[in-house]
């Protein structure tokens, strides 16, 4: 009886620590995660925004974050945004957001799992806990074990802050535009099967669906919505099927058509220096702070 007893208030007691936990890494994650009150131009995404946009002495404050699926950046607009709140929001959109192999990561290979635990403690489970059903196995295990211990991770990402702005580490380094370098990130993003592969699924219904509903959710709160065409590099671009880039295209043209109050501002083709890219589809640290104004003028007026 007193072993049944002990390992009732050993769980108890796992409970208790999980939920006093998650509560101080909440608000201690909290106290960095809002809108800064100098900051009118607001952008939202994964690295194409993480590391495409440079937000010190300006008007830009970035929310991107790496390997970021829409509905988590919805998740992190619902958790920020206020309606009728005057700021520009800015969301980037590059041709491998919607392409099926990411789905196919995302579902297949899990990779959901640690984009939840960098959210938990920072929007909690409400979200997840409705979008049960569509979530990978790997991640529904982890989203019950923080639900009941709280499970918090202790990482810099919960303070929303990083290091890959303008991808400053990697400066002026041209090698990564090599043929091989290039080809490297394109199979990240669409796989190996996508070349040459002219009967392959071109993109994803259901990250196309995610990035709707985000675009409906911020023309509800923001009068001014700018989708960001970011851009890439001419050997990482040639590797796109015209199926696959005429898709982008398309689905920028849709996203027009049932939102036409929204700017759109497609960069993906903007010739800029070699030394200004990180790798074939990211800025470096000089060719964020030049394609940041750029964007900034172009926004303002």
């Amino acid at each position: 009886m007193k072993f049944v007893k002990h390992i009732i208030l050993s769980i108890a007691g796992i409970f208790v620590f999980g939920l006093i936990m998650n509560f101080i890494i909440k608000r201690i994650a909290l106290k960095d995660f809002k809108i800064k009150a100098d900051k009118t131009i607001l952008v939202f995404g994964d690295s194409h925004a993480e590391c495409n946009f440079y937000d010190e002495g300006n008007e830009i404050q970035n929310f991107g974050v790496r390997s970021e699926a829409p509905n988590f950046t919805l998740l992190k607009a619902q958790h920020l945004l206020k309606p009728n709140s005057n700021q520009k929001i800015v969301m980037t959109l590059s041709p491998h957001n919607i392409s099926n192999w990411r789905e196919k990561q995302y579902y297949e290979q899990d990779s959901s799992a640690g984009m939840i635990s960098k959210y938990w403690s920072l929007i909690g489970h409400r979200y997840l806990l409705n979008n049960y059903s569509s979530l990978p196995v790997k991640t529904r295990a982890l989203l019950h074990l923080k639900k009941v211990t709280g499970a918090p991770n202790i990482e810099s990402s919960f303070l929303v802050k990083n290091n890959f702005k303008g991808g400053f580490y990697r400066d002026k380094d041209t090698t990564i535009l090599s043929s091989k370098f290039v080809k490297k990130s394109f199979q990240r993003h669409f796989g190996d099967e996508n070349f040459n592969n002219k009967n392959i699924e071109l993109s994803s219904e259901k990250f196309k669906k995610y990035f709707i509903e985000l675009i409906d959710f911020t023309t509800s709160t923001n009068e001014e919505v700018i989708i960001i065409g970011t851009p890439v590099h001419e050997k990482y671009l040639s590797l796109l099927s015209q199926e696959q880039y005429g898709d982008y295209k398309l689905f920028l043209s849709q996203l027009q058509e049932e939102f036409p109050k929204i700017q759109i501002l497609d960069y993906t083709e903007l010739s800029i220096p070699d030394n200004f890219y990180l790798d074939s589809d990211h800025l470096n640290f000089e060719g964020a702070k030049y394609f940041t104004e750029l964007v900034i003028e172009e926004i303002n007026n």
